[in-house]
């Protein structure tokens, strides 16, 4: 039987600290000395991870702890992060979907890029639905349209990470010509505007 244990929403601060802004959960499959064991291992599980996941590629680990379960953490460029917890039979699609619609529900709530307590508040109703929605096992399957906007999400992650490559290559090699002693002082110059002619042309995200 598929299980949604729990959705979180984390923030990495300035000074890199973790600060866990929503947890919504269901552990009542496990008895209650369990859940209050569980609760701490959602917690250190998310934390750690952020502290070790690159941003805007999506780190999944898989624990035997609790019968089996999966993390999954997505952490945007400005360090909000959604992470997942499910059983090991959960669909995977079903998971990307709500990672995706819960970080537009965040996004809708933020005024001026700034995390407030009554964009937490504004967010936590909207996601709590989310989460009851998706804990029952009849809406564990996505329906078509759920499905297209899943495949989008998947393609975009994926195209985010490749840029990312990409843009890390082009800095690393950039680096590497301005500080070699062979290459001539026209070279350098050249090899500059060639890189500038051609960076703007990098699909970067599907509507």
């Amino acid at each position: 039987m598929a299980r949604l244990y729990a959705l979180t929403v984390i923030h990495i601060e300035d000074d890199s600290k973790t600060k866990i802004l929503y947890c919504k959960s269901d552990l009542g499959c496990f008895g209650l000395f369990q859940s209050n064991t569980i609760k701490e291992f959602i917690r250190f599980g998310f934390i750690e991870m952020s502290q070790r996941c690159e941003r805007d590629k999506r780190m999944v680990i898989k624990s035997n702890e609790y019968g089996g379960v999966l993390f999954n953490l997505l952490v945007k460029p400005d360090g909000l992060g959604i992470g997942i917890l499910t059983n090991l039979d959960y669909p995977k699609n079903t998971i990307t979907y709500i990672i995706h619609r819960s970080f537009e529900l965040f996004y809708y709530n933020i005024v001026d890029d700034i995390i407030t307590s009554s964009c937490i508040k504004s967010s936590s109703s909207e996601l709590d639905y989310l989460f009851t929605h998706f804990n029952n096992q009849k809406n564990c399957k996505l329906s078509k349209e759920e499905m297209i906007k899943t495949e989008l999400d998947e393609t975009n992650e994926k195209m985010s990470v490749l840029v990312t490559k990409l843009i890390s290559r082009e800095d690393e090699l950039q680096d590497i010509v301005s500080k070699s002693e062979i290459l001539s002082d026209k070279s350098k110059v050249f090899f500059k505007k060639a890189k500038k002619s051609k960076r703007c042309h990098v699909p970067c995200v599907i509507q």
